[in-house]
């Protein structure tokens, strides 16, 4: 653990920076931004910013050792981080987000069409375009209700 910028940081248990370390990875996975993070754990921990991005430099490390191999636990960390920008678009009343997330998360699943699967052109594009003007017309509780059964 020589390349551990942690190793420099002192005052802290090693536990102590562990938990830490957790909790900012749990942060990072339900997407809040360098930041967020940085603003929380200084007002939190009483921490220099150099010591906050130490411990999102480790937490981002364990993070892609976690998920490197495995499709579905990168795109359930996916969903995951679309859904919070759900939330946050659905409070500030932005449903242009908010849409942009549910069809993300839709590809991120597989319900469109890739490239090299055939589709019914005329009949599909249509239907599309009948899809976007009820999304359109949709009051934020009916969006947030059809976000909830996608996820």
């Amino acid at each position: 653990m020589d390349d551990n910028p942690l190793d420099k940081a002192n005052g802290t248990s090693r536990d102590e920076k562990r938990r830490r370390i957790q909790e900012v990875a749990n942060q990072i996975l339900e997407g809040y931004s360098t930041t967020d993070i940085i603003e929380y754990g200084t007002k939190t921990w009483d921490v220099q910013v150099a010591t906050i991005r130490a411990y999102i430099t480790v937490a981002r490390r364990a993070i892609r050792t976690d998920y490197s191999g495995d499709r579905k636990r990168r795109v359930s960390f996916a969903v995951k981080q679309r859904n919070r920008l759900f939330n946050r678009a659905m409070a500030m009343g932005d449903l242009g987000n908010a849409l942009a997330a549910i069809k993300d998360v839709s590809k991120l699943r597989g319900d469109y069409p890739t490239e090299g699967e055939s589709r019914m052109e005329d009949r599909n594009d249509q239907e599309e375009t009948s899809v976007r003007s009820d999304v359109i017309d949709l009051t934020p509780e009916q969006i947030a209700a059809r976000w909830k059964d996608l996820v």
